[in-house]
C-alpha cells in the first residue's frame, strides 16, 4: 500500500494560489488547502514546499502517512 504525503496550508485568496501544484490533489475548505500526493518523492515534496514559500503561503503542517 502506498504512502501519502499531506501538506496543509493557510490560504487567503482564490484557487489560483494553489493551481500551480501540478500532480498534487488539492482540497480547499475555508481558509485552508490540503495538498495530497501518493508516493511523493523527496524532490516532489521539496519542490512543493519551495512553491509554498514563493507564493507566500503559510505552512500549517506537513506529514507523511505511511500504510498501516
Amino acid at each position: 500500500m502506498p504512502d501519502v504525503t499531506e501538506i496543509v496550508l493557510r490560504v487567503r485568496g482564490g484557487a489560483r494560489l494553489t493551481a500551480g501544484f501540478v500532480g498534487w490533489d488539492v482540497e480547499r475548505a475555508d481558509d485552508r488547502a490540503v495538498l495530497r500526493r501518493v508516493d511523493a518523492t523527496p524532490t516532489e515534496v521539496h519542490d512543493a514546499l519551495v512553491e509554498v514559500g514563493e507564493l507566500g503561503l503559510e505552512l500549517e503542517s506537513y506529514r507523511r502517512l505511511e500504510p498501516a
